[in-house]
């Protein structure tokens, strides 16, 4: 019996195991889709994978040539990779880059959109090395989508096999792989 003063809408009460089976089956179906990021030592990231100038790849990147180069698109070595460096090269200097003078005559770093420089796992990009943080931050993105939702929709009381069906769904869907 409910007092007439308790919310109708309860969180579910979840099994203890539940969230450990749920955080390891996404994690091991993550690494069989990626295997070759995780076991064989390729990468998503393709900062030198694009044409350049100079003969290993872009401007202070020659020790950070990957040994496998993505096929899809390479706008992320164009757009993403160069600023999430200059805000990891700047934040090791000791200085928060609160400015790019290297875009234009200069541009507010903070408010740039592409960067999301507050985005909780954007500091992956600054703390591990840089052959791995890329595909760290990847790989995260993706299993957190799907371990969200499926809480998400646990949450909102479905059962247990609609509700990681609906993770894994989107977790690997198109707009999470692009």
């Amino acid at each position: 019996t409910r007092s007439p003063h308790e919310p109708r809408f309860l969180i579910m009460q979840i099994p203890r195991k539940e969230p450990l089976i749920v955080i390891l089956a996404f994690l091991g179906l993550l690494s069989v889709f990626f295997y070759d990021i995780v076991f064989l030592n390729k990468t998503l990231k393709n900062t030198s994978a694009t044409p350049q100038a100079l003969y290993n790849g872009v401007y202070g990147q020659g020790q950070n040539r990957p040994s496998y180069f993505a096929v899809q698109s390479t706008d992320s070595s164009q757009m993403e990779e160069p600023l999430y460096e200059f805000i990891r090269q700047s934040l090791r200097r000791g200085t928060f880059p609160l400015w790019n003078p290297h875009q234009g005559c200069g541009f507010p770093f903070i408010a740039m959109m592409e960067v999301g420089m507050f985005f909780p796992l954007s500091f992956i990009m600054y703390l591990f090395p840089s052959a791995w943080n890329w595909d760290i931050m990847m790989l995260s993105r993706f299993f957190l989508a799907g371990l969200f939702t499926y809480w998400f929709l646990r949450t909102l009381r479905l059962k247990k096999l609609p509700a990681l069906t609906a993770g894994l769904v989107f977790m690997f869907s198109g707009p999470m792989i692009l």
